[in-house]
Parts: C-alpha cells; structure tokens; sequence
C-alpha cells in the first residue's frame, strides 16, 4: 500500500476513534484548516475546520447522550486497495461509509456515503465482514435486502 493510502488509513481510524468516544480530542489537530465535508444526507458542503467541528461537536454530544454505538470495518477498494471506513449504528442494518482526501498528513475532505455505493469494494478479512453484518440478529442477506431498498 502506498504511504498516502496508509495515510488515510491512519487518519480513518482517527475518525473512528472520534465517533467511539464522542470526541473531537482524537481527529480535529489532523484536519486542514480548509478542509471540506460533504454528506448525502445534509444540503450544503461544510467547508473549514472550524465549521466542520462546529457541527460534529454536538452531533457527538446527542449521540454520547442516547448512547448510540457503532460497528466499524475498514475496506480496502479492489484494484487500489484505497482504505473506505464502513459503519453501522449496532442493532440496525443501515449502512454508511466514510472516505477522506488527504494532503500533507491532514485530513482535506471527508465524504459520509451510503454504503451500498461502495459494494464493489474487496475486504481485507472476509471472516470480520461476516461478523459485522451478523451483529444482532441482522444476517448477510437482511443487510443485503436493506441496502436493495
């Protein structure tokens, strides 16, 4: 893998972190200062640092508050081998999945998916794709259907 895929990878498992412990401590000293997020379910691209922790802050705050946990799965692109962080909230079967742009070790943009754009992608451990569709009692074909809706 070449360093600025591993790079991404690193600073995937930041964001990770991050929505683990509803914590921006983790992730806001590796974003650009004019980085950009864009996210399918919200209208208009955030576009600073600034803004960006602004809005995750207490989106994290809600979410430590209701206790909401997610499965994470790093994927590797077939082909590429380009790191995308797949999640789930546990106990449900939508899928969502994060991909960054990284510049000189910081985080330039993070684009928040739906999964299913990203079914094409190769997984580096088939065994812990497998467990992390199985969680609760959602099987491989229940998420499949779900991701067909």
């Amino acid at each position: 893998m070449e360093q600025h895929m591993k790079n991404e990878e690193k600073l995937l498992n930041l964001l990770k972190d991050t929505y683990e412990n509803y914590s921006v401590d983790f992730i806001k000293d590796a974003l650009a200062e004019d980085m950009t997020y864009d996210n399918t379910w919200i209208l208009s691209q955030i576009t600073s640092k600034q803004e960006y922790l602004d809005y995750l802050v207490p989106k994290l705050q809600v979410m430590h508050e209701k206790n909401t946990a997610f499965n994470f799965l790093m994927v590797y692109q077939e082909g590429q081998g380009r790191p995308h962080l797949i999640f789930t909230p546990k106990n449900q079967g939508a899928f969502g999945c994060f991909t960054i742009e990284e510049e000189g070790g910081l985080i330039k943009a993070i684009h928040l998916e739906p999964a299913n754009f990203y079914l094409p992608l190769g997984y580096k451990d088939k065994s812990a794709f497998e467990k992390f569709v199985r969680h609760g009692n959602l099987t491989k074909e229940d998420v499949i259907k779900s991701l067909s809706n």
